[in-house]
């Protein structure tokens, strides 16, 4: 009497749903996150095999202008390529917010001197006079804003192409995209350097393409 074999069932825990990038925390992924799933599940292997492919080495004449794109905006090579692959455009404008970013604070409030004069922090004015061909915006809640952006062009020789004042923080947002849409910037061709993190979440709600932090956009030489 022959034998039936019974078919085995596959064990389904062998398998591993793949899963959307995240932080470590489990928390959603920070603007320009591309570090990959977290797992070691099939969608890590597919990710590290794609993010190999985007990043090998081009000509070296692709590399060089990118390096002279990237220094006239006040990036790295990298953060200017990740813009470059992640959203297929040329990053050509900068949003700066104001308070703690560009000048000093003091008790929350843009700090001036007995003579009205605010004070640029650490390494601004050396940036923002090697900045070329790109859109320099700053933005500010601040009641003073418009006296200090006034001086800050004064200061940086007209570098800053327009501003926008906003109330509340969640109206930041507003001020970016009616900015963007007044000269004709797509969002994905726009980077944000801030130093809180309402100004991370405000560059992520408008769909701006990184954002980077004051301390370390100012520290690159």
């Amino acid at each position: 009497m022959a034998r039936i074999r019974q078919s085995r069932m596959p064990d389904k825990s062998r398998y591993v749903s793949p899963r959307l990038p995240s932080s470590i925390d489990g928390a959603p992924a920070a603007i320009g996150h591309n570090q990959g799933p977290r797992d070691n599940s099939w969608s890590i292997f597919c990710w590290r095999k794609a993010h190999s492919e985007a990043w090998k080495s081009p000509p070296m004449e692709i590399i060089r202008l990118r390096c002279r794109r990237a220094a006239d905006l006040g990036l790295t090579y990298r953060q200017y390529t990740s813009v470059l692959l992640d959203r297929g455009v040329h990053p050509r404008a900068i949003f700066f917010d104001l308070g703690g970013t560009l000048v000093q604070m003091k008790n929350e409030k843009i700090h001036v001197d007995q003579f009205g004069r605010i004070q640029l922090l650490p390494g601004v004015l050396d940036k923002f006079a090697r900045l070329k061909g790109c859109d320099v915006f700053v933005i500010s809640n601040d009641e003073q804003a418009c006296l200090t952006i006034g001086q800050i062009k004064e200061l940086s020789g007209g570098i800053v192409t327009d501003h926008g004042v906003y109330g509340e923080a969640a109206e930041a947002q507003s001020a970016i995209v009616e900015l963007l849409a007044a000269f004709k910037i797509p969002p994905a061709a726009a980077i944000m350097v801030g130093a809180a993190i309402a100004s991370e979440n405000c560059a992520h709600a408008a769909k701006l393409a990184k954002f980077i932090l004051a301390g370390e956009y100012f520290a690159m030489s």
